[in-house]
């Protein structure tokens, strides 16, 4: 027997439909309201195959004003002048990561979620929220190619189905499950072509969008660039991310494809074997290049109709990158302008009795000038209008590149709390006591403030003693504490190691104190104790002296460094091995575990790193902004050498002794066992390449100390070394045949005249621009340059004399225009 349903259990059946109607279209709300995914525009195409047709190519570009909704054509373009037509890279992006170690898909792959958007390059992806302007409301992706500029499809931001040009766009960076870790910005002012907005070509569905935060200066931006050579497209791996919104997938995350295109249709579009969702409207493709720069390429434009529909791509050729590069050169401030941004506290909790050192924020350089002196931040805490500043510290000799960011870090910043605070919730800001170009943006925006709450304590009691300074190394040093109390009380202190002497042992209220440490005699590394004390509370400090371990110190080039060390860490924690750098000179480390990658931002918090320690014969990509030197403290590794059991696809491993070998003995066993597909290092800023295939015409010759190395195998293999001993014979013998065996250009050629002690360069005719020769040590420490210009009129020669030098083996490099165009290794008799 059936029971009539009552109007409350319909209504429930109802919102159950409706929400699941919602989910299966990818529907979801943000800021109150419902958003559907765009749908993917369909192009008349039943088959898609190559094609040269060109179609139209001379676009005009112009500029929609969001707020005046006027629109303007520029009148004139300052194109960058490039000399050469093939790959460039307009801006270079900032945080960028690795590349990925499985093999490249025959076309784009299946749609695989991203583990963590919080991590580059993922966190430069964007979810775009947009309002048509007929009102209705739709998603698009995105992507961040500078710290205000998002580049998207033309479709995303223009319809004539929908009314014309959009009445609102909100962009959210590492968007996840309806949050906005990054915060959010609105669009400004579109840029785009006038061949998509009247016309509705394909050719120019792009589109920049000019937002009013800049929300990439806080996660970082992806390059963007273009390729004259078609087939590059076809024969490289590209990765596509996005966010999909129809079943199976919501929107609420980032999903990634990755693979080579297809097809070409003309110079402006690309095709690939698979159909994209609504949602992926926008999203930007990106190839890694040889420096392991991501750099977008193409973006996610429109389906093809058919019974195999396909997925079609708009290409940023030479033109379209010109004319973005122009726009966005345009959008640089040309005075100093400095603005506070993404203010972050360890708590969001505060008590009167305790002060937390720990605010950090983003300091973002708006301009084209250079920043360096001093600057002083104030932290402020605000009640409505009311405003107490909290603290003032001054950085000294801060250094801050045009349109860069970097982290700050305030925890010495000397604060307290007002006496008549009361307890509530205050919001925190950041205030930069500077004269630049806007003083307005000198304060943290509403979206980069901190909320916090405030308790107070009656009467409240407070220990506290802080290691002001800890000079612990093998020698001996001091330790430096500043013990204070409030109310004043006495205090004691007691030493738990024989080899931490207390110069003081007793106090009342606040004091500093200074206690002297011994040298520690072992190899092995101690630990010691210091108890303090008062009536109400004890205190437990614990210290760690390393013993007198062997320092490696490993020098590193401006940029990326492929690397590896030969000591087992007195302590390998990351954050403690890289204290040796230059202040704020680490950009970011990565490296590979098992076929995953691990990373490590010194400009995050330690949870979001997961590159936790620096371990022997591992390899390691390490990224400075200037030449620096890596100073690791340990006891030497033994000899073991990398794992012996490697996994399919591409392995990063270091290299231990002391003495080089051939790669070719090296590896032998994966050689002979048909395993090895190449090996790949990082020297001076080029990568070099071992092909077992072709070893004499490797650039690649000598495996050796110091040096991390790229090892592509088919299958799983177990890597069984040589011993050391047997190869140095070889090795002397295969230095001498690289003085006739060379690996350079046609276009080069050095010979050496050992009598005379100099190398002798010959440059054919045609070469043009900046030639560096360069003389260096096989552990790449330059010893002498010569630079010239040359004219592309004749040929050039040129005597580099080395005699001066007492290295046993010298390396002769020629680079033009920054361009290496090989070496010769010579031994100095």
């Amino acid at each position: 027997m059936f029971k009539k349903a009552t109007s409350r259990q319909l209504l429930s059946v109802a919102s159950l439909f409706i929400l699941v109607w919602h989910a299966a279209i990818g529907q979801e709300y943000w800021n109150g309201q419902i958003y559907s995914p765009v749908e993917l525009p369909v192009r008349k195409i039943e088959k898609v195959k190559d094609s040269n047709v060109l179609g139209k190519t001379d676009g005009q570009v112009l500029i929609y004003d969001v707020h005046t909704k006027n629109l303007r054509y520029p009148e004139k373009l300052s194109y960058p002048q490039i000399q050469s037509t093939e790959y460039f890279a307009g801006v270079q992006g900032s945080n960028p990561s690795q590349s990925f170690d499985s093999p490249l898909e025959k076309s784009f792959s299946h749609l695989q979620p991203v583990d963590d958007a919080l991590l580059s390059p993922w966190q430069q992806q964007v979810k775009i929220f947009v309002t048509a302007a007929n009102n209705q409301r739709f998603t698009c992706s995105g992507t961040l190619i500078d710290a205000t500029h998002v580049l998207t499809a033309g479709h995303c931001v223009y319809s004539k189905r929908k009314g014309g040009w959009v009445q609102e766009i909100e962009v959210v960076p590492a968007y996840q499950d309806g949050k906005a870790p990054f915060g959010s910005a609105k669009m400004e002012e579109i840029f785009s072509w006038s061949e998509w907005i009247n016309k509705q070509n394909y050719n120019f569905d792009l589109a920049v969008i000019k937002i009013d935060q800049p929300l990439g200066a806080i996660t970082g931006w992806l390059a963007y660039g273009y390729e004259s050579y078609i087939l590059f497209y076809k024969k490289n791996e590209f990765n596509n991310p996005g966010y999909p919104a129809t079943a199976p997938y919501n929107g609420k995350q980032l999903y990634n494809w990755r693979g080579n295109f297809d097809f070409n249709y003309g110079e402006h579009l690309l095709y690939v074997k698979n159909k994209a969702h609504a949602g992926q409207s926008g999203s930007g493709a990106f190839h890694f290049t040889s420096n392991s720069e991501p750099t977008v390429m193409t973006v996610l434009s429109h389906g093809t109709s058919g019974t195999n529909p396909y997925t079609g791509q708009v290409r940023i050729n030479k033109q379209k990158f010109d004319e973005i590069f122009s726009y966005l050169k345009k959008n640089k401030s040309q005075k100093l302008d400095l603005q506070p941004l993404f203010l972050k506290t360890s708590t969001d909790q505060y008590f009167s009795d305790k002060n937390f050192n720990s605010f950090s924020f983003v300091l973002y350089n708006h301009s084209i000038k250079n920043y360096q002196g001093n600057l002083k931040v104030a932290l402020d805490l605000m009640n409505g209008d009311e405003v107490n500043t909290l603290g003032i510290k001054e950085l000294s000799n801060f250094e801050l590149k045009q349109q860069s960011s970097q982290f700050v870090d305030l925890q010495e910043l000397d604060w307290s709390w007002p006496d008549e605070l009361k307890s509530g919730k205050y919001f925190l800001r950041i205030r930069l006591l500077i004269e630049d170009d806007n003083l307005e943006n000198n304060i943290s925006s509403q979206n980069d403030q901190k909320q916090i709450t405030f308790n107070r304590k009656e009467n409240p009691f407070f220990f506290q003693v802080v290691v002001e300074k800890e000079d612990l190394s093998p020698s001996g040093g001091t330790l430096e504490l500043d013990i204070k109390t409030t109310p004043q009380q006495n205090w004691a202190l007691t030493s738990l190691a024989s080899w931490i002497n207390l110069g003081t042992v007793s106090g009342s209220g606040s004091q500093k104190v200074i206690i002297f440490i011994d040298k520690n005699p072992s190899n092995s590394s101690r630990n010691g104790q210091i108890i303090a004390q008062t009536s109400e509370q004890t205190l437990e400090l614990s210290f760690y002296q390393p013993g007198s371990a062997t320092i490696d110190q490993i020098v590193l080039s401006r940029g990326w460094n492929l690397i590896s060390i030969d000591v087992d860490p007195v302590d390998p924690a990351i954050e403690k091995i890289v204290k040796s750098l230059k202040s704020n000179n680490l950009v970011q480390i990565n490296a590979l575990d098992k076929g995953k990658y691990l990373s490590y931002d010194p400009t995050k918090p330690s949870s979001k790193n997961t590159l936790k320690l620096l371990v022997a014969g591992t390899g390691f990509w390490i990224k400075v902004k200037e030449e620096d030197v890596l100073k690791i403290e340990g006891t030497p590794a033994l000899d073991a050498g990398p794992p012996s059991e490697l996994p399919p696809g591409r392995n990063l491993i270091g290299y231990i002794p002391k003495e080089p070998q051939l790669p070719q003995d090296y590896f032998k066993n994966l050689i002979d066992n048909q395993q090895l597909k190449y090996v790949i290092a990082y020297k001076n800023g080029q990568s070099i390449r071992f092909d077992p295939l072709a070893p004499q015409n490797s650039s690649l010759k000598r495996i050796e100390n110091g040096y991390g190395y790229w090892v592509e195998i088919d299958t799983k293999a177990s890597l069984k070394v040589m011993p050391i001993d047997e190869n140095e014979a070889i090795l002397a013998d295969q230095h001498t045949s690289f003085n006739r065996d060379l690996w350079l250009t046609k276009d080069v050629e050095i010979l050496q005249i050992p009598s005379e002690k100099n190398f002798n360069v010959n440059i054919k005719k045609g070469q043009q621009g900046t030639l560096l020769l360069m003389i260096t040590d096989l552990n790449g420490r330059i010893l002498k340059t010569q630079q010239v210009q040359l004219s592309g009129h004749s040929s050039y020669s040129s005597l580099v004399n080395y005699s001066q030098f007492i290295e046993n083996t010298l390396v002769m490099s020629v680079l033009i225009n920054g361009q290496f165009l090989g070496s010769r290794v010579y031994l100095n008799d």
